[in-house]
């Protein structure tokens, strides 16, 4: 879980050499650490469960400085909801890249416009409306 405890701080990243096993088990840490992947985990079937949760979960990006800022944010005693809230509010074209495109459909679906029904091929008056279904 991130923390807000050393932020004030103003930490600075530093870059140690690679990882040496044989150093480490001496004792000796002036290597880096062991390397760890930080991956996202979903259900094995999830592409055909939420195909469009997918495509959410892979284009999800968040880098530390969005992070930092919303840990800086913490220190004023508000929820962790109503800061995430608050970078819902002040970040929108962020997580608005992060959502799959509503006319873009996947595999066994199809374009479909509320007043106009299922279409092969939109044409330019309709677009603002396409969903996929």
């Amino acid at each position: 879980v991130p923390d807000a405890t050393f932020l004030a701080l103003k930490p600075m990243e530093i870059i140690f050499p690679g990882h040496d096993l044989t150093s480490w088990r001496r004792g000796d840490l002036r290597s880096a650490a062991k390397q760890i992947s930080v991956d996202k985990y979903v259900s094995h079937d999830l592409q055909h469960l939420a195909p469009r949760v997918v495509q959410l979960v892979e284009n999800f990006q968040m880098d530390l400085s969005m992070v930092n800022s919303m840990l800086a944010e913490l220190n004023t005693s508000d929820a962790y909801s109503v800061v995430a809230c608050r970078w819902l509010q002040s970040n929108t074209q962020t997580w608005q890249a992060w959502l799959p495109k509503a006319s873009e459909c996947l595999p066994r679906f199809g374009v479909y416009h509320p007043q106009s029904g299922f279409l092969s091929a939109p044409s330019g008056d309709v677009t603002n409306d396409l969903e996929c279904r």
